[in-house]
């Protein structure tokens, strides 16, 4: 506790930082309400100022999977940051993060770390289209997309999309390139390609990554790879790339995951996500819970969620309700209707009792209202 009230750290923050928050996702515009502020966070739970602690379902948005805290990571950043926290030369800790991805994705033969997920993604564009030597409008340089969509709530891939992503990849000379920011790692070791056995061009990675730190990274064929200065003509680079405090947490947090604790992972998903579907229907509210390994959406509609279209539809007005009643009973879900509830190791069968039972009383509110 630090003697203030969210409503008062929110209002500070606000004088200083533009709507009070360094990412807007952080904001409570689409669900009304004013942020609460963490204080710490240790394993499921985060505590805010006010010293209110809730099961958290956000997770850093997916960075953390291990659980906040958690005694590898923050062991191997404490022992990183007694040797410095940036040199702005190579070190081996960036080359055994590399190797450490490169030898758990198939796709992947050479690695180049950044700074967050964004970067990588917009690098990886200007790198196919600098390695193929196409930039004009109808001559494709690659096609990008998330292999499991779960940033317009969550949607699957539908039986052959990806499969046909790379048939059309290939007739046309062009890349195929998968963003896997919130999928790599958390899908499987292998990422969301492991499991649908669709192998890209080139992938970005994030969040997992980093156990919690700021850090990413695109990789892929090395031909491809080899267009990159100091090889090739595109040109990226980063002061902070392959921070060694951020690689040692990611290769710790990269050393914990094993095949056995995804599966653990899946079926927890799986009783959350029917948990709160019985919650909800129970109380006549139409909602669906779609899963896809350890990810969570929910869609407040008649009908399941396909693609963009079909995913507006969801009532943001009753993801609000959803959210400020689960809130209230102590769970922290995105404050956004687009978003996915993320799972990590540290959620137990008694945090998943917790949060079922908190989804029973959100939704008796919302029929009552």
């Amino acid at each position: 506790m630090t003697g203030t009230t969210n409503a008062e750290a929110f209002e500070r923050a606000s004088r200083v930082i533009p709507g009070g928050v360094d990412s807007p996702v952080r904001a409570f515009r689409s669900v009304g309400g004013v942020p609460y502020t963490v204080d710490r966070a240790e394993g499921p739970y985060i505590w805010d100022v006010e010293g209110t602690r809730y099961i958290d379902l956000v997770q850093s948005y997916g960075a953390i999977i291990l659980g906040h805290a958690h005694p590898a990571v923050v062991t191997a950043i404490q022992r990183a940051a007694a040797d410095g926290t940036s040199y702005g030369a190579p070190t081996m800790g960036e080359t055994l993060l590399a190797e450490a991805i490169a030898e758990r994705v198939p796709s992947i033969e050479q690695v180049r770390l950044v700074n967050s997920g964004t970067e990588a993604t917009m690098t990886a564009i200007r790198l196919a289209r600098g390695h193929t030597g196409r930039s004009i409008v109808e001559s494709v340089a690659c096609v990008i997309v998330e292999p499991v969509a779960a940033n317009m709530g969550l949607v699957p891939p539908a039986p052959g999309f990806l499969e046909g992503l790379r048939a059309e990849c290939d007739r046309a000379g062009a890349l195929l390139v998968f963003d896997e920011v919130i999928t790599g790692f958390r899908l499987g070791l292998g990422g969301a390609q492991g499991a649908y056995g669709v192998r890209p061009d080139l992938t970005c990675f994030g969040k997992v990554i980093g156990g919690g730190l700021p850090i990413a990274a695109f990789g892929g064929r090395a031909d491809v790879m080899a267009s990159l200065a100091p090889l090739g003509p595109v040109y990226q680079a980063g002061t902070l790339s392959g921070n060694p405090l951020a690689t040692a947490a990611g290769r710790a947090a990269l050393g914990e995951l094993t095949d056995d604790g995804f599966k653990v992972l899946a079926a927890r998903a799986e009783r959350l996500a029917a948990g709160i579907h019985d919650g909800l229907a129970e109380a006549g509210i139409a909602v669906q819970v779609p899963v896809v390994g350890p990810l969570v959406g929910l869609h407040f509609s008649t009908t399941p969620a396909v693609d963009y279209d079909t995913a507006r539809t969801t009532d943001t007005a009753r993801y609000g309700a959803f959210f400020h009643a689960m809130l209230r009973r102590g769970v922290a879900l995105a404050p956004g209707p687009y978003e996915v509830a993320f799972l990590g190791l540290a959620h137990d069968d008694g945090v998943i009792d917790a949060v079922i039972e908190a989804a029973h009383g959100a939704g008796r509110d919302l029929a009552g209202a």
